[in-house]
């Protein structure tokens, strides 16, 4: 079973950003990528492009951001 706590629609951070929770969440976190952005995932910094989904598991290192203004 799926529960969502918690959910954005149409979010946007600021650009450009760099969002870190270094410990994790206590809860999956689900993305859908709508620009270009990059991702560490497995200490290596990952390019993505548009509509592209990140899921990341709880109380994992989740840092990612975006370059472009």
């Amino acid at each position: 079973m799926i529960r969502v706590t918690s959910c954005g629609h149409d979010s946007h951070h600021r650009r450009p950003c760099d969002i870190e929770h270094e410990h994790g969440l206590a809860e999956y976190l689900f993305l859908i990528v709508k620009t270009y952005a990059w991702f560490y995932i497995g200490g290596q910094r990952i390019r993505t492009e548009p509509n592209m989904v990140i899921l990341f598991d709880r109380d994992t290192c989740i840092h990612y951001g975006c370059d472009e203004p």
